[in-house]
């Protein structure tokens, strides 16, 4: 391989925070579970989810009783979680994409400019 400017081997992914896996699954997912703050994506949809699940869960005990307005908490806690965490990982697969094409792009003008 070579190592041209702009080429997409050359760009190397940013260091983990994460600790490298391990191999035994107990272990990891702890340690993933202990990390979870590192990773910016899970630490926003965390965040999002307990304001909304909160939110929703005052307004519903409001007009309900309190095991409702829970059930209706956790509901909204885990449909905004997941939802807000499945759109961030798709934007930044999209964004990685983008780049990626972007670097093709630059190599293969680099190259043409290399040749004249």
């Amino acid at each position: 391989m070579s190592s041209t400017p702009g080429s997409a081997s050359s760009i190397s992914p940013p260091p983990s925070k994460m600790p490298p896996p391990t191999g035994n699954w107990f272990v990891d997912a702890y340690q993933s579970v202990a990390h979870i703050g590192d990773m910016p994506c899970a630490r926003n949809s965390l965040l999002s989810g307990i304001g909304g699940g909160f939110g929703i869960g005052v307004v519903r005990g409001l007009s309900a009783s309190a095991f409702v307005a829970g059930n209706w908490a956790c509901a909204a806690f885990i449909v905004i979680s997941l939802g807000s965490l499945c759109v961030m990982v798709f934007v930044e697969q999209h964004r990685c994409s983008i780049s990626t094409e972007t670097a093709k792009f630059a190599n293969l003008k680099w190259q043409e400019n290399a040749k004249r």
